[in-house]
């Protein structure tokens, strides 16, 4: 008991320090990592091969993904977003249009509309995650209410699950995992795809 404690106290402190990182970033480099990170994505084959996409729309200082949104409707693949709809639930939701099926959720974090459609996680073919601290070994640390680790346990075993984040987020030291804890299978970064080390 002691140990989880120690470990929860751990993470918290590990969260609080690379949020403070990312919203100290220097704006440029939030601008420029952000559309390296879409130029990124978009030239792996994993994304051209994808039919379905799993996509955060980015709020405050996370790495920005309005375009890659955008741009994963234009080249004619479906694109779906989370909307929260209890504590530490989430789904996915149909997004046709950036402009129209959006609307500010809890905290002011984008979430789709009521019109939209529900998506079986399971037609999922690629999940792009945020998160605020990431390890070389597929770890990662979201903001504590578990909704993608819930989430991920409904999609198709295998697909790839990438972390969109920026160089001063990953960690150089393996991080503490739960159990529960839904890993992902590569990083983008501004200094390119990182495949998980073993």
């Amino acid at each position: 008991k002691r140990v989880q404690m120690q470990h929860a106290h751990e993470r918290n402190r590990l969260r609080k320090e690379a949020l403070d990182r990312r919203d100290e970033l220097d704006a440029d480099i939030h601008e420029n990592g952000s559309l390296r990170i879409t130029e990124l994505v978009i030239d792996q084959s994993a994304y051209l091969k994808a039919s379905f996409l799993f996509l955060y729309l980015s709020y405050a200082s996370e790495v920005e993904t309005w375009l890659l949104g955008q741009e994963i409707l234009d080249s004619g693949k479906k694109l779906c977003i989370p909307l929260i709809n209890g504590p530490g639930q989430m789904e996915a939701r149909e997004i046709k249009n950036l402009d129209t099926d959006i609307v500010p959720g809890p905290m002011g974090i984008p979430a789709p509309s009521e019109e939209t459609n529900a998506i079986d996680p399971r037609l999922i073919d690629l999940v792009l995650a945020p998160g605020l601290l990431f390890d070389r070994f597929g770890a990662r640390l979201g903001y504590g209410g578990g909704y993608y680790d819930r989430f991920l346990t409904h999609v198709r075993p295998k697909i790839e699950i990438w972390g969109l984040c920026f160089n001063e987020q990953i960690s150089n030291r393996k991080l503490i995992r739960n159990e529960w804890d839904q890993p992902v299978t590569g990083l983008v970064t501004p200094s390119g795809f990182l495949k998980n080390e073993k």
